[in-house]
């Protein structure tokens, strides 16, 4: 009876730690909330609608370092989930200068100029918007280079 009892105890007990055990925060996570935002929800809601995707696009320009490696990698994920055509007149919807930063991390994702393979494959599968990008690099637009 003992041996069960305590048993018992040492279930509960990892059932409480568990339950309480929160992942540690990303970068990017971190960088939201000082905005006094809800990443989980924000990203929830940027694969939901096409305004949350809107609202998730407002965070470009705001990460740096490890934030911004994973914000363009979110980004990736978000023109997967949208489709080319429907995330770039999204994209195209938003402030001229959201949509030069956002298209900035996608070029860094997709390896304009850093990585010849990795760019041909990404527009390979995304052609519109990799010409969007080229043009933008083109025109000298690009907010890297600015300012």
């Amino acid at each position: 009876m003992m041996r069960h009892t305590a048993l018992l105890i040492a279930s509960a007990s990892a059932a409480i730690l568990t339950s309480c055990h929160r992942e540690p925060e990303s970068d990017l996570q971190g960088t939201v909330s000082r905005y006094g935002f809800d990443y989980i929800r924000i990203r929830r809601s940027a694969f939901e609608t096409e305004e949350g995707l809107r609202g998730f696009l407002l965070f470009a320009g705001t990460t740096d370092g490890a934030a911004s490696e994973e914000y363009s990698d979110e980004l990736v994920h978000l023109l997967e989930h949208w489709g080319e055509w429907r995330f770039l007149g999204i994209l195209e919807s938003v402030a001229s200068s959201l949509c030069g930063q956002a298209l900035d991390y996608l070029a860094y994702e997709g390896g304009l100029g850093e990585n010849g393979q990795v760019w041909s494959r990404f527009s390979a599968n995304y052609p519109r918007l990799a010409q969007v990008i080229i043009d933008q690099s083109k025109r000298g637009q690009s907010p890297a280079s600015s300012d």
